[in-house]
């Protein structure tokens, strides 16, 4: 019987910057990503996407600030950024696989790294906010 959990494991945040900063990177690794879990049964299939904005958006005003985001992925139950590949496509196929510490394991789980650049022209301070959504499909 299929069985899947997600659960956000750490929040995308860009901290606190200037307005006139211009393009500000976060890397993979990086401090700020973001970084999604879905513990699953292992050799289970999904099909995974990912829903970024373009743009963040001021919550008092009407001012953006425009943003990229990539995804990298491990699909064997290890939580480490170094051994994640880039997703380039969206939607994308994963299987799982076992944890290699625990070859037999029943559960495994896939971990999603999200990270990227801002361009913060002259806008005003505040918070901006935006929406980054994880589908998963599973059989």
């Amino acid at each position: 019987e299929p069985e899947v959990g997600a659960a956000v494991e750490r929040t995308l945040d860009f901290g606190q910057i200037f307005p006139m900063s211009g393009i500000v990177e976060f890397n993979l690794g990086d401090p700020g990503m973001g970084v999604f879990s879905i513990r699953a049964i292992r050799t289970q299939r999904l099909l995974v996407s990912i829903d970024t904005p373009d743009f963040l958006t001021h919550q008092d005003v009407e001012a953006t600030i425009p943003i990229a985001l990539s995804l990298a992925a491990t699909d064997f139950g290890v939580d480490d950024y170094r051994l994640a590949e880039p997703l380039l496509a969206s939607p994308v196929e994963i299987e799982l696989s076992p944890p290699p510490d625990r070859p037999q394991s029943e559960w495994s789980a896939a971990f999603f790294y999200v990270y990227g650049w801002i361009d913060v022209g002259n806008v005003p301070d505040g918070v901006y906010t935006g929406e980054v959504v994880l589908n998963v499909e599973y059989e």
